[in-house]
């Protein structure tokens, strides 16, 4: 890359120790890492480099070597990468006049963001905190204007190199103020522009009336579907917080391609296709499921339009997506067939981290429908693809998983293990719920092992937290495994008020309320429940899709 720039020497120059110290590492390790070594020094600048792509690029398939390999680095393959490309950046800003958008390309990095946020974790400050300090004060206007080649001018400074820019070039200003005040209808080029065009766009339009939002969008006309990716994002943050508000922004993501015919052209098929499964995906979560199958039909009818060619991926995505609305409705033999067909695509298409998320859920269904083993296979071969440095939400959720599997089946030393595992990776992404649900598979494992007050411990510590969280589903679940194991030493009195307080909160839960109301009724009144009810009720639970 970049052969011809004239920062080319400085470049060699700032990667040679690097390279030189990688060379050291390869000689020095197992005779059977030494071609992954060879990999990472020949192509560490490359953007598609990654720790996936580097182990399959040199040819090792056996997973055992990951262990050897941050045995012999104190690191994963992930982070060593890391490390070596924000070595060689620090040198280039120490030594060259580039900004960092150009440093971060040169190392390996697309996208600015990766590189800051890996760069911080590294060097512990922000790569623009590192210019600033290598920048000489401020004191001449030569020393501004470095500032302002290296683009680190503070909001005031810029609006003044602003006005002072308008004050040499009165036209400029007026073509500005003819742009704002030009027909909305406009036609924007380049995905980077695209971009912040979107983000300026949702900002304008979150908080209007929904017909309003979708008026809005109808006068832009974006050259990319980023405006429509973007709002598959927002529909998805905004359902977290309200299941209609995802389904509208979902509905809002259709909106948008509405006149996007003559620029995507056959393309537009994928793309509608993807945005009416995923507008069935937010009716799936508003437990609407009836909208959620006819929105699906809707992205099966565009998928069979003809076209010259198809996007594998959005496929992909599509079956995904269908697969979790047939286990939510317990039609596992089918959501089982769409799991595998987007797990195939996803490993045709070499999305490792989507196959991962794949595996997962078709474990999800395993474990709903008893096949445990499956269950453990499916995460065991999904923590092969994923780099745990690198993926930690999903290094999480496939050691959460995994234990979750195992204690069920009994292997309740196994799910220690594991949970030890989870809980490493959750300390570093301080996820509180995360937290709280580790606590109750805690609380699994001391029941299993006849440690009760262990388990009760660990239960009403994850049930006071999902309360807290404002997690109703769960704090109704974990509350029936900690009236268990108060039966289970005749504490029938905390039965029932436990019991008491859980019943007024079924109404939010979407699970079976009926059965769960009456068995609840029943253990208000203490005396009158069978230990066997409860028993029944937790089996039932835990095989209930909308109940996890």
């Amino acid at each position: 890359m970049f052969q011809d720039e004239p920062h080319q020497d400085a470049f060699k120059a700032a990667a040679q120790a690097t390279r030189a110290r990688i060379r050291r590492d390869r000689a020095q390790a197992p005779r059977a890492l030494r071609r992954l070594f060879t990999v990472v020094a020949t192509k560490l600048f490359h953007p598609s480099l990654n720790a996936n792509e580097a182990w399959k690029a040199a040819g090792i398939r056996d997973r055992t070597l990951r262990t050897v390999f941050r045995d012999a680095t104190d690191t994963s393959l992930g982070r060593y990468i890391a490390a070596a490309r924000i070595e060689v950046a620090d040198v280039l800003m120490i030594t060259t006049d580039l900004g960092l958008t150009s440093i971060s390309l040169r190392v390996g990095y697309i996208y600015h963001p990766t590189f800051a946020e890996n760069y911080k974790r590294l060097k512990g400050k922000k790569p623009s905190a590192v210019v600033r300090e290598t920048l000489p004060p401020p004191e001449t206007d030569d020393a501004t204007s470095l500032m302002a080649v290296r683009g680190v001018l503070d909001e005031d400074a810029a609006v003044r190199h602003i006005e002072e820019l308008l004050r040499i070039y009165p036209s400029a200003a007026k073509r500005i103020q003819g742009a704002a005040d030009a027909e909305p209808q406009i036609m924007v080029d380049g995905a980077r522009c695209d971009q912040l065009k979107a983000e300026g766009l949702w900002q304008q339009i979150r908080d209007l009336p929904f017909a309003e939002q979708c008026q809005s969008v109808r006068r832009y006309l974006f050259c990319s579907p980023v405006l429509f990716d973007l709002l598959r994002e927002k529909s998805r943050l905004e359902g977290r917080k309200s299941r209609r508000r995802g389904v509208e922004v979902a509905e809002l993501a259709l909106v948008s391609l509405e006149s996007s015919d003559q620029i995507f052209g056959d393309r537009i098929h994928d793309l509608r296709a993807l945005g009416w499964a995923w507008l069935g995906n937010a009716h799936r979560l508003a437990l609407d499921f009836t909208a959620a199958s006819g929105a699906f039909e809707h992205a099966d009818r565009e998928w069979s339009t003809p076209r010259k060619q198809t996007d594998l991926l959005v496929l992909a995505n599509i079956c995904a997506l269908k697969g979790s609305l047939w286990m939510v409705r317990r039609e596992y033999d089918a959501a089982t067939r769409e799991l595998d067909r987007s797990c195939s695509l996803f490993q045709q298409s070499g999305q490792a981290c989507d196959e991962a998320r794949e595996l997962i859920t078709r474990a999800t269904i395993h474990i709903y429908a008893g096949k445990l083993g499956e269950a453990v296979e499916d995460l065991q071969s999904a923590n092969g693809l994923i780099d745990q440095d690198q993926e930690q939400e999903l290094a999480f959720a496939v050691q959460a998983n995994l234990a979750n599997a195992l204690v069920k089946a009994g292997k309740t030393k196994s799910a220690a293990k594991e949970l030890d595992r989870a809980r490493e990776i959750n300390r570093t992404r301080d996820d509180p719920l995360g937290r709280l649900k580790l606590d109750w598979i805690d609380g699994l494992i001391g029941e299993n092992h006849g440690d009760l007050e262990a388990a009760k411990r660990y239960y009403l510590s994850a049930r006071t937290g999902f309360r807290e969280a404002g997690e109703p589903r769960y704090f109704a679940l974990v509350s029936v495994d900690l009236m268990l194991v108060h039966s289970m030493q005749d504490e029938w009195e905390n039965v029932s008020t436990l019991a008491a307080e859980t019943l007024p909160i079924l109404g939010s839960t979407g699970l079976d309320s009926g059965t769960l109301a009456t068995v609840l009724t029943q253990a208000v009144a203490a005396e009158g429940l069978p230990r066997h009810r409860l028993n029944e009720l937790r089996k039932a639970l835990r095989q209930d899709p909308l109940a996890m």
